[in-house]
């Protein structure tokens, strides 16, 4: 794993490791509307759900090994930098207040939350249960999420 070579070689003199700089925009625009590599496809819903999902999963994986291997010596943190279009409700009205807070939990919820599994139940399954051939079976992977997230930093 990249991660940890780079926690054994510079972990002497680097306390605060980020895994991903702003996934959202590398799950967006490099697998929905492919402006960025890898040059997804526009209405691949999915693809952006997976990307996301399993960027979540590398930066888990990372978090975990610094964890278990480095973290008693180094005494450093693991995190990633996430982006967020902030939105607020249109009016007062119930229906725009929800539709604030699904974009905000798409935007930024997806990568910060600590109930990852939770948000994996109510974002990314409806997606993918539409999107119909996206060759995924069977529910997304979410053991070994918990608690991935200690240092979070915003870009703005």
């Amino acid at each position: 794993m990249y991660a940890e070579a780079c926690f054994a070689n510079f972990g002497d003199r680097v306390k605060r490791w980020i895994t991903i700089n702003e996934p959202l925009q590398t799950a967006i625009n490099g697998y929905g509307i492919g402006i960025f590599a890898p040059g997804g496809c526009q209405g691949e819903t999915a693809r952006c759900y997976l990307a996301a999902h399993h960027q979540i999963l590398a930066h888990a994986a990372a978090v975990d090994v610094y964890r278990r291997k480095f973290k008693a010596a180094q005494s450093g943190e693991v995190g990633l930098v996430v982006d967020c279009e902030w939105a607020e409700p249109f009016s007062e009205k119930l229906e725009d207040q929800i539709a604030a807070q699904r974009r905000i939990d798409f935007q930024l919820g997806w990568y910060v939350s600590h109930d990852i599994t939770n948000v994996c139940e109510r974002l990314a399954r409806p997606a993918l249960r539409v999107c119909g051939g996206c060759g995924r079976t069977g529910p997304p992977k979410t053991e070994g999420l918990s608690g991935h997230l200690t240092l979070a930093l915003f870009s703005r």
